[in-house]
């Protein structure tokens, strides 16, 4: 539920009502503390479908040069496979410049992706048969 999610995360959880969808159930909400990582702020946004945790997406979008997201991307790709291993599947789009990276799991899938200068992390849990 949105309150067991919001004791366990060292952030205030705030709704976004711009983005909920009360007539499909989602509900939307983001860290009112920015997160750090790599030296790059994000923000968070939790996505709820019926008081359920369905995805987490942390968003680098002020990384201000491209070069520096892709530096940013290439650090993150690099520790994720040393963690998880080789990626189970990867987009590449270079008329658009985008990457992603995704690793798929029993319940869950983290997708990692570099559009222009922006970087997105995202943790979704796979709805069960």
């Amino acid at each position: 539920s949105v309150e067991q999610v919001a004791s366990n995360v060292p952030y205030s959880l705030l709704e976004a009502p711009d983005r909920t969808q009360s007539s499909t159930g989602y509900t939307f909400y983001i860290s009112e503390e920015e997160h750090n990582l790599y030296g790059q702020k994000a923000t968070a946004t939790y996505k709820f479908y019926e008081d359920q945790l369905k995805q987490v997406q942390l968003n680098f979008d002020s990384i201000e040069k491209k070069k520096r997201a892709k530096s940013v991307f290439d650090t993150i790709i690099e520790n994720l496979c040393e963690i998880c291993g080789q990626e189970t599947e990867k987009t590449k789009d270079d008329t658009r410049g985008y990457i992603c990276y995704q690793w798929s799991a029993e319940d869950t899938i983290l997708q990692v992706e570099l559009a222009d200068s922006c970087v997105v992390i995202t943790v979704s849990l796979k709805e069960k048969p």
